[in-house]
């Protein structure tokens, strides 16, 4: 359970980060490396780096929308 006051911070942790900025910080061969997703199995990094921008963006709204309204999240990772 994220609670709202920390829904509130990462929202605004986020808006502090631009998704350019954040493909910028870590090379596609490091995340190959460390098996993350989307780069574990060598697919051509390139489209995926913007699928990366895209996801965050979401993302990032999504906990503007959850922090703008006061609520908390459950979060289950499966």
């Amino acid at each position: 359970m994220i609670r709202p006051e920390r829904v509130r911070d990462a929202a605004g942790a986020m808006a502090a980060i631009a998704p350019e900025g954040l493909v910028e910080r870590v090379t596609p061969a490091e995340l190959a490396d460390a098996g993350t997703y989307p780069y574990a199995g060598g697919s051509d990094p390139g489209p995926r780096l913007d699928d990366v921008a895209v996801a965050y963006q979401d993302l990032a709204a999504f906990f503007r929308t959850a922090a703008r309204l006061r609520q908390g999240m459950l979060v289950w990772i499966g």
